[in-house]
């Protein structure tokens, strides 16, 4: 996965993505009226906006003084921020369905960034509680966080794949259980052999409660989560 590319362009495609998905995505009848990644304009990405890098070669004056301040070195690439967290804490703040991380989430983001990458399966049974229920999640999602759940035999009523760049795909999908209990599961990686109807299991993160207007004038109340490995069930 390119880290730099995401860090610099996911941000605001990721948001108009997110902001389009349960309204352009979802017509009557839940059928999609169109590709998400059509429906985007440059601007929407906010890819334009990106701030330019001066060229190394563009030298300046030097000063007639040499000054006695050192120089700044860069933070090292380990103090930066997790870049799966600045992803997910991006998104809060969107129209559709908005969220605060728990503090839980915040951190198991941060200490375990690979687990969220590459849809790899590595690492997700030993951080997995799988005792974690939809209804505990509803009661007190504070309470979570810092362990995965799983979540088997779900059905996908929609999903929508964005391509950031040749590397990076976002993914958003809406998914039940067999109780009709919603999740949106929101990840950074794409499925090629999964569609809307198919039935999946999935290792996620909970992150936060919401909610979305659907079709019928009602509210959709979801468990906002971060996908670490989602694959197609056994038939």
């Amino acid at each position: 996965m390119d880290r730099k590319g995401l860090r610099a362009g996911a941000w605001g495609l990721a948001l108009s993505v997110l902001a389009a998905v349960f309204t352009g995505c979802l017509g009557s009848g839940g059928e999609s009226t169109a590709p998400i990644a059509s429906q985007l304009s440059v601007e929407q990405s906010g890819t334009s906006q990106l701030p330019i890098e001066s060229s190394a070669s563009s030298a300046e004056t030097p000063p007639l003084v040499e000054s006695s301040i050192p120089p700044v070195e860069p933070e090292p690439e380990s103090t930066q921020t997790s870049v799966v967290l600045e992803f997910y804490t991006a998104m809060e703040e969107n129209e559709i369905y908005p969220y605060t991380l728990t503090e839980k989430a915040k951190a198991m983001l941060e200490e375990h960034e690979d687990l969220f990458l590459d849809n790899r399966i590595d690492g997700c049974e030993e951080n997995t509680d799988y005792a974690i229920e939809h209804r505990a999640l509803d009661k007190n999602i504070d309470r979570y966080g810092d362990k995965l759940f799983y979540l088997p035999d779900a059905l996908v009523l929609q999903i929508a794949e964005t391509d950031v760049n040749e590397e990076t795909t976002i993914t958003e999908m809406l998914v039940c259980n067999e109780d009709m209990r919603f999740y949106l599961i929101v990840s950074l990686c794409g499925y090629g052999d999964i569609y809307q109807e198919d039935v999946v299991n999935i290792y996620a993160l909970p992150l936060a409660k919401s909610g979305f207007d659907n079709v019928s004038g009602g509210t959709t109340l979801v468990v906002v989560a971060a996908a670490a490995h989602i694959e197609k069930a056994s038939e």
